[in-house]
C-alpha cells in the first residue's frame, strides 16, 4: 500500500500555523533553516537509505520533523522522552517541528530517527546551532575550540599533554598517567546511589565510606574531542552554546576506598559502586541529570 501525502487537519490549525507563535531562539533558527533548503533532503536521504521501497509501508516521520526534532534536542539538552513530550505539549514547539495538531509518536521513534543520520547531516545541524548561538552572542568574544576541548579534562598532577592540536572529531591515543577524574565524583555517585538501595542511609555512607586520593587515573582506547550544542543561562532565559569537550572512550579506573566495617560490609560497598554505574554515573550528561553518557559497571 502506497503512503498517503495528505495529513488530516485538526484542532486550531490555523493559529497553529501562525509564524508569530515563534519567538526568540526558534523564530532564529526557523529563518536559519530557511536559507538551508537542502538540509531537509540530506536528512531525508538519509532516513530512507537501505530501504528496499521506500515509498512502501508505515510513514515514519517526516524528514523536516527529524531535522526540527533534534535541534530541539540539542538545543535544550533533552532526553528522548522529555523531548517527546516536551512537542506534545507545547503549541510553539508543535509548530516549529511541523507536528502541528498531528499525534507526536513515542519517544522510540525519534530514538530511530536520530541514529540514521550520517555524521556530515549531524554536522550540518550542528552548523546551523552555531549560527544561531553566534548570533546570541553578539560581539562576546568566540571560543576556541581546543582551548574549551582542554578545559573540560582533568590532567593529573604532575602530567604533561604531548598530544597535537585536534578538531573536532579527532582523536587522541592513550596517554599514560595523563589524564583523571576526581575521586569526590565517584564518592557522590555512590552516595547519590543510595536512593536505589533500601537499608543504607545516605548519611552513612558519607561518614563510612572515602574513596582514596584526589583523582583516579583514567585508562581508555582513545580520548575524542566532541563537539556538542548545551543550553546555559538562567531557566527562562537560556540560550545555544556550544561546547567542546572530551569523551573517554573504552575506559576504566581501579578505584580504592577505604570504610568503617562496623557501617558497611564489602557486599553493600560493590552493590552501592553497581548502583551508582548503572543509575547515577560521573561526568557531564550523566544519567542523575537526564543523560546517558558516564555509566560503568563493577568487576
Amino acid at each position: 500500500m502506497s503512503r498517503s501525502s495528505v495529513q488530516q487537519m485538526t484542532f486550531g490549525d490555523l493559529e497553529m500555523k501562525a509564524r508569530g507563535l515563534l519567538s526568540g531562539s526558534l523564530k532564529a533558527i526557523d529563518e536559519l533553516l530557511d536559507h538551508a533548503p537542502g538540509l531537509v533532503e540530506r536528512v531525508h536521504q538519509d532516513l530512507i537509505a537501505g530501504l528496499k521501497k521506500p515509498r512502501v509501508g508505515r510513514e515514519g516521520l517526516r524528514p523536516v520533523q527529524v531535522l526540527r526534532s533534534l535541534l530541539l534536542r540539542r538545543m535544550e539538552n533533552l532526553d528522548l522522552r522529555s523531548l517527546r513530550d516536551r512537542i506534545d505539549d507545547g503549541v510553539s514547539w508543535r509548530v516549529f517541528t511541523g507536528f502541528d495538531a498531528q499525534a507526536v509518536p513515542g519517544h522510540d521513534a525519534f530514538n530511530r530517527a536520530f541514529n540514521k543520520l550520517m555524521p556530515e547531516t549531524i554536522r550540518q545541524i550542528n552548523q546551523i546551532l552555531l549560527k544561531q548561538t553566534k548570533a546570541a552572542k553578539g560581539a562576546r568574544e568566540a571560543k576556541v575550540p581546543f582551548d574549551d576541548f582542554l578545559g573540560s579534562l582533568y590532567v593529573l598532577p604532575g602530567a604533561k599533554v604531548k598530544g597535537s592540536k585536534l578538531e573536532p572529531g579527532e582523536s587522541w591515543p592513550y596517554m599514560k598517567n595523563t589524564f583523571g577524574f576526581p575521586a569526590s565524583g565517584f564518592k557522590g555517585a555512590v552516595v547519590s546511589a543510595c536512593s536505589f538501595v533500601s537499608g543504607v542511609p545516605k548519611t552513612i555512607v558519607r561518614g563510612a565510606l572515602h574513596v582514596l586520593g584526589d583523582f583516579v587515573p583514567i585508562n581508555y582506547d582513545r580520548l575524542v574531542m566532541r563537539q556538542d550544542i548545551v543550553r546555559v543561562g538562567k531557566w527562562n532565559s537560556r540560550v545555544a552554546d556550544i561546547r567542546f569537550r572530551g569523551e573517554f572512550q573504552d575506559w576504566d579506573v581501579v578505584i580504592k576506598v577505604r570504610y568503617d566495617i562496623s557501617l558497611l560490609t564489602i557486599e553493600q560497598i560493590v552493590n552501592l559502586f553497581a548502583r551508582a554505574g548503572f543509575a547515577v554515573g560521573i561526568g557531564e550528561w550523566r544519567p542523575e541529570k537526564g543523560g546517558s553518557w558516564g555509566t560503568f559497571q563493577v568487576e
